[in-house]
């Protein structure tokens, strides 16, 4: 584990566009509608995941907040090398990636739901555990729904690394959707909203 103090905090990615147009004044405002919260991991099932909610769930004024995030183990070195030299190399990566990562899923929206107006889309990228994080994350921007893919690991690595979307269904305080393709077909399982 990073050993960070209030001096020197773990940066964060955020980048933040509007993907779809305004068509009329008849729409609703973005951010009038639902939040919904997509993990995404690169993996397939995290592209399937976030096409079902963009097909399934985003409407017209909602927000869509994208979600990577990183394990300490992948930027420890890059942590330590910009506390030694005074450097914010990780940081503007972080920024990069989230910028990327908006630029891709928002065209993506933008082309799988031309019929949608006024959706703000966020991308941030945070560096934890992915359950951890992705359930904070849920909580603190207290989202409708957090949609994500299954990585589709066997019962030993499950056992070995644990399971992200078990975690988060086990977890969550908001409903959650894991979405995962078996034989080219879409299978979905719903979990979370936990009591407090």
């Amino acid at each position: 584990m990073i050993d960070t103090d209030e001096d020197h905090p773990l940066p964060d990615g955020i980048a933040t566009i509007m993907a779809c147009p305004r068509a009329s004044d008849l729409t609703p405002e973005a951010g009038e509608g639902i939040t919904t919260l997509v993990a995404l991991d690169g993996s397939s099932n995290s592209e399937a995941a976030f096409d079902w909610a963009a097909k399934n769930i985003v409407t017209s004024g909602d927000t869509l907040i994208l979600l990577k995030v990183l394990e300490e183990s992948q930027i420890a070195d890059q942590y330590y090398a910009d506390q030694v030299n005074g450097t914010d190399i990780l940081e503007e990566t972080l920024k990069k990636t989230a910028s990327e990562l908006l630029h891709k899923y928002a065209t993506r929206l933008t082309q799988a739901s031309p019929h949608l107006t006024d959706v703000e889309v966020t991308a941030k990228v945070k560096i934890g555990a992915p359950q951890i994080v992705a359930c904070e994350v849920a909580d603190d921007l207290n989202v409708s729904r957090l949609v994500m893919g299954s990585r589709g690991l066997g019962m030993i690595k499950r056992m070995l690394f644990g399971s992200v979307s078990a975690y988060c269904m086990d977890h969550s305080h908001v409903p959650v959707t894991v979405v995962r393709v078996e034989d080219g077909q879409l299978n979905i399982h719903e979990g979370g909203n936990k009591a407090n």
